[in-house]
C-alpha cells in the first residue's frame, strides 16, 4: 500500500499528484501480487499493460509503480510487485474506465500474471 505520508499528500493535493486536485476526483490504487514474482518478463508484461491503460481519455493521471527500496517500517506493506494509481474526474468516469473495452481487454490479456490483486477507490474529504 502507499505509505500514509504519501497517500494523505495525494488526497490533500500537496503530494505527488500536484495540487488543485477537486474533491470529486477519485484515486484508484491497484496492486498486483505477481503469480512468479521472480520473472522479470512477467513484471514487463504487466507494466506495459498497464502503460497502455492511459490511452483510456477517461484516465487523468497515471502511475505505475514498484516498491520504494525505503526504510523498512511496521506501518508499510511492500509485499506487492507492481501497484497502478489512477485519477478519474469524478465516479461516474471511474465506472466508466472499468467498463472500457480498453480496460476490459488488459483484464483479459494479463489476469493470469497476478496471484492477487487489491483496489483503493478513495474520495478526498
Amino acid at each position: 500500500m502507499l505509505g500514509t505520508t504519501v497517500t494523505a499528500g495525494l488526497l490533500s493535493g500537496t503530494g505527488v499528484m500536484g495540487s488543485g486536485a477537486k474533491k470529486s476526483e477519485v484515486l484508484h490504487q491497484v496492486y498486483f501480487w505477481l503469480r512468479h514474482p521472480d520473472s522479470e518478463a512477467d513484471r514487463a508484461r504487466l507494466i506495459a499493460g498497464l502503460k497502455a491503460l492511459s490511452d483510456i481519455k477517461l484516465v487523468r493521471k497515471l502511475h505505475v509503480g514498484v516498491p520504494a527500496q525505503t526504510e523498512k517500517r511496521s506501518a508499510v506493506d511492500s509485499s506487492w510487485d507492481v501497484s497502478l494509481l489512477t485519477v478519474f474526474s469524478d465516479v461516474a468516469s471511474e465506472a466508466a474506465y472499468i467498463k472500457h473495452p480498453v480496460h476490459q481487454d488488459f483484464l483479459k490479456k494479463h489476469n493470469d500474471l497476478w496471484s492477487r490483486i487489491q483496489v483503493y477507490d478513495t474520495l478526498e474529504v
